[in-house]
């Protein structure tokens, strides 16, 4: 075996050595070096002389991670193939699934038949024989528990009930505990409800039904419970031999099955004794899903049973007399959120703990741990505490009743009656309302098969390996800073080992990180794969996280950003506590995901790493980091290690105020202003299809074209002709009122732009022109996202634009295409720059037929543009498509230009790319003193490498 990982290591350097390094503009299209050198060198590479040479190396392999490395790097190659050419780091939010694991669920449904276990042929039966099989599989390969016979009967075991997921098995448990008729009036009879206030959105909604039923409601920090651990020095060894209050066994067993009652005109359960006359259920994560800090101890529910805190002042006159305290007659149950947690590099072992200190509800989904299905969550209860559910319940679909009456009143049965029923003894059938996800069900369970078969047996060698890859991640953040010293990363990690991993960063050295022992934080355990961050400026203010994610968008690199579903990590950690602050972004404008026009940023960037990942992944992300957020300061530019081009000049300055009309060409002696989305009105506004609420596009309305908007600052209007007729309107709104909101689609995004009344008469005067009901709509940018009325949650990217704020465009390029032309039949075509759509034209003040030649296509390579004092980096080549034939002067299309380009700018993936999209990278210059601005005749040089 060590010989086979021996030659993987070696395959896996030898391609990282020889594949194209990053390069947004030009490993896309010129690709030759990386589709056949780097391939021919590899394939070299592995002949068996170089396997014996690498054979004599005695480092060849320094650490186990770097082993386990080269085994994910195989099974990405056999079993994912959706993460070629991205990179995935929102492992959190839904793992991806290997290939064989849906493969094998279609071959299982494709041979065995599955119907439904409520009926009794044999398919039925064969079926509830195998669900009952997978109920065993899940609680023995997720939480180590060992089967127990099964069946309901009271005492001490465990039940899975199968819900539609983790927010379902959530609102099962509140729903049941906070039914009206269990805490009603009496005070005797209240229950209540806690919960940690770094909880998910789906944990805090128990509270609602908590309020719902009367019953009391609080929230407590987990950092305090820690603490008083701490101080009550809870190591496990004496709590857990004492007898929690949650042993009182209950049986599950609704009354009229266990005393042979029948109850007529109400539910069976309706008669259960209460062993206590007051409960509270404590709700928290076993992991936060916003930051990845792991909470959940084997000591950590018996000392919250025990703790005063969660008395009320009528609950014991003396409670803070003790922090821990058995004299509590209120009886404590724990709902455990473990979606975070569990994954297919960790489980949670139970058969560590002592039954009574166990959680008594853990609920979780089934496509955060095995990426597959969706749909699919879990209730673990623990028997001795199901009675509560049971008698709360207040829905019986089908297959949870053994009989029920109709209520309709005939026979001796009352007219007035509320229905006679009686729940099924099984707490599991009594639970699961209606047919449930059969198939799905079964597809869970070649779950663990899958991953193991690829990733090995071992789940604590798989978490092993993602904590390096969390901690390498989490050094190399830590280590980035400017040219001023201001870290580039801000990050947001309280636990014990993270805390460690920050400090220890900015004096590791890259070496320490990528060949430390991965067994190094063995015995702490307190830190999930989950990295919570901003970037930072060198000013010191927080880059808004929808920028940063935007960019990553471009890259193909796959994070999070928003507020996570977790407001208690956002209030705690990014605004200090000031809960207002929330309600004052909403008020504004700014839903979950937005943050970009806050002074305030109120939401931060994920990470969250799984067993699939690579390092080359972590390293793509850093260098992602490094090229775009880092600043290096002016003398960056003077580095002598960078070759450059000089000499070219900023030509032309095009707006496109509506998005997909006619652009505005920026009079040479006109400063027009920068903004990190585009120029300032830059696709601000759009034409929409008032049938469909689709945004309308030149590729299919040519007449577009036609359509020429124009900005008049000096009056502060936005002008609009079509054909011989010309309508205005102000720049500057008004007032909230007489916007609207609305929503459409723009390519593959949802937008949220408004209209407003005083646009009817341009509405009537584009409809008259393009022939078809449109209507026009504002799409608010980030300066003035609070000023055009109700909240949106919905990230609207780049403004209006497709893919990023700026386009670039080589006037040589163009030239270069005309001479293509010309070399076909069609005789005195050229192409123009217009065709392009592009924001900025460059090239040579003087140009001549030699440079042309020489200048084509150079911005291909170009690592970093300067014009004038403004840096731009480049993010991709521009993909173009047939709207590229359509001429902007006379909207009549001529399909030379882009037959073209498609023959000569094809890249190794099809793709026809001419143009390079950039983004503005703001020098520290803070927008609210300095209006940046650009003009024509501004210098431009290009860097073409570091």
């Amino acid at each position: 075996m060590d010989i086979l990982y021996k030659f993987l290591s070696h395959a896996s350097a030898r391609y990282a050595s020889t594949s194209t390094p990053l390069n947004p503009v030009s490993s896309e299209y010129d690709s030759s070096s990386a589709a056949s050198g780097s391939r021919s060198t590899t394939s070299s590479t592995l002949d068996s002389a170089s396997i014996q040479d690498e054979q004599d190396e005695p480092r060849l392999l320094v650490s186990p991670a770097e082993k386990f490395a080269a085994q994910v790097r195989c099974a990405r190659e056999s079993d994912f193939p959706t993460l070629r050419d991205l990179t995935y780091l929102d492992s959190a939010a839904s793992p991806p699934y290997p290939t064989s694991l849906p493969q094998a669920h279609v071959q299982d449904l494709c041979t065995n038949l599955y119907s439904n276990p409520h009926s009794h042929s044999a398919s039925a039966e064969f079926t509830a024989k195998k669900i009952a099989d997978i109920r065993e599989q899940v609680k023995r390969s997720l939480f180590h528990l060992v089967s127990d016979g099964g069946g309901s009967t009271g005492g001490e075991g465990w039940d899975l009930v199968f819900t539609s997921g983790c927010t379902a098995s959530l609102k099962l448990v509140g729903e049941s505990f906070f039914c009206p008729h269990t805490g009603g009036s009496d005070p005797a009879m209240k229950r209540e409800f806690w919960v940690a206030d770094e909880a998910h959105t789906s944990l805090l909604g128990v509270r609602d039904l908590a309020g719902g039923a009367g019953g009391k409601v609080g929230v407590f920090s987990m950092d305090e419970v820690a603490g008083s651990m701490a101080k009550a020095g809870s190591s496990g060894s004496a709590q857990t031999k004492e007898r929690s209050p949650s042993s009182a066994t209950s049986s599950t067993r609704p009354p009229s099955t266990l005393t042979g009652e029948r109850t007529v005109g109400r539910s069976a359960t309706s008669s259960r004794a209460r062993p206590r006359s007051r409960s509270r259920l404590i709700g928290f994560p076993a992991q936060c899903n916003a930051s990845g800090r792991r909470y959940f101890t084997p000591e950590l529910c018996s000392h919250i049973r025990r703790s005063t805190r969660f008395r009320q002042p009528d609950d014991d006159s003396d409670q803070h007399a003790h922090d821990t305290d058995d004299r509590d007659d209120t009886r404590t149950y724990i709902l455990l959120d473990a979606a975070s947690y569990l994954s297919p590099s960790q489980t949670l072992d139970l058969s560590q703990i002592p039954y009574a200190d166990a959680p008594d509800f853990i609920t979780f989904s089934f496509y955060k741990i095995y990426g597959y299905p969706t749909g699919l969550g879990g209730l673990l209860v623990k028997r001795s505490s199901a009675g509560v559910l049971v008698e709360g319940k207040r829905f019986w679909g089908g297959g949870t009743l053994q009989a029920i009456t109709p209520g309709i009143g005939r026979g001796t049965i009352p007219q007035d009656a509320p229905g006679w029923k009686v729940p099924k003894s099984d707490l599991v059938e009594s639970l699961e309302d209606g047919s449930i996800n059969v198939h799905g069900i079964v597809g869970i369970s070649h779950g663990p098969a899958c991953w193991a078969k690829l990733f090995g047996e071992d789940v604590r060698e798989r978490g092993r390996y993602v904590r390096w890859l969390t901690r390498r991640l989490v050094g190399g953040l830590g280590r980035m800073t400017h040219a001023n010293g201001e870290k580039v990363v801000r990050i947001y990690m309280n636990s014990r080992i993270g805390r460690r991993w920050i400090e220890n960063a900015a004096d590791a050295s890259e070496a320490d990180i990528d060949t430390s022992d991965w067994d190094a934080d063995d015995g702490e355990n307190d830190q999930g794969p989950i990295i919570n961050f901003n970037i930072v400026h060198p000013s010191g203010r927080l880059v808004p996280p929808t920028e940063v994610d935007r960019l990553a968008c471009v890259q193909n690199i796959h994070i999070r950003s928003g507020r996570h579903c977790n407001p208690g990590f956002i209030v705690n950690h990014l605004l200090e506590g000031r809960e207002d602050e929330i309600v004052r972004q909403y008020e504004a404008g700014m839903g979950c995901d937005e943050s970009a026009n806050a002074a305030v940023v109120a939401a931060s960037l994920r990470i969250s790493l799984g067993v699939y990942n690579t390092p080359e992944d972590v390293d793509t992300f850093l260098t992602f980091v490094k090229r775009f957020w880092v600043f290096d300061g002016p003398e960056g530019l003077e580095s002598p290690a960078a070759s450059s081009i000089e000499g070219y000049e900023l030509n032309e300055i095009r707006v496109y105020p509506i998005k997909s009309c006619a652009g505005q060409t920026i009079e040479p002696d006109e400063e027009w202003r920068l903004t990190p989305h585009g120029l300032e009105y830059d696709r601000e506004w759009i034409l929409m299809d008032k049938r469909t609420g689709k945004g309308l596009s030149q590729k299919r309305y040519p007449r577009m074209a036609l359509v020429k908007p124009c900005i008049d600052v000096r009056r502060r209007l936005l002008v609009v002709r079509a054909g011989d007729r010309e309508l205005s309107v102000d720049l500057d709104e008004d007032g909230e009122n007489e916007f609207t909101d609305t929503s459409m689609q723009v390519c593959v995004d949802t937008v949220n732009p408004k209209r407003s009344d005083k646009y009817r008469a341009i509405d009537e005067m584009l409809s008259d022109f393009l022939s078809l009901p449109c209507a026009l709509a504002r799409q608010a940018g980030p300066g003035r996202h609070s000023k055009l009325g109700g909240p949106t949650t919905d990230r609207v990217p780049l403004l209006l634009s497709n893919e990023s704020p700026f386009l670039l465009l080589n006037q040589h390029s163009v030239d270069k295409v005309s001479d293509w032309i010309a070399e076909g039949d069609t005789r005195g075509l050229i192409a123009k720059a217009s065709s392009f759509r592009g924001n900025f034209v460059i090239g040579r003040p003087t140009a001549n037929v030699r440079f042309a030649a020489e200048g084509a296509f150079q911005e291909d390579a170009v690592y970093r543009f300067q014009i004038g004092p403004h840096t731009f980096i480049p993010l991709s080549a521009c993909r173009r498509c047939q709207m590229v034939s359509i001429d902007q002067e006379t909207g009549e299309k001529a399909p030379e230009t882009f037959l073209t380009i498609a023959k000569r700018r094809r890249d190794h993936r099809g793709r026809i790319l001419f143009g390079t999209h950039m983004m503005w990278r703001d020098e520290g210059n803070d927008m609210d003193d300095k209006r940046p601005i650009i003009k024509v005749g501004m210098k431009v040089t290009m860097t073409l490498s570091e």
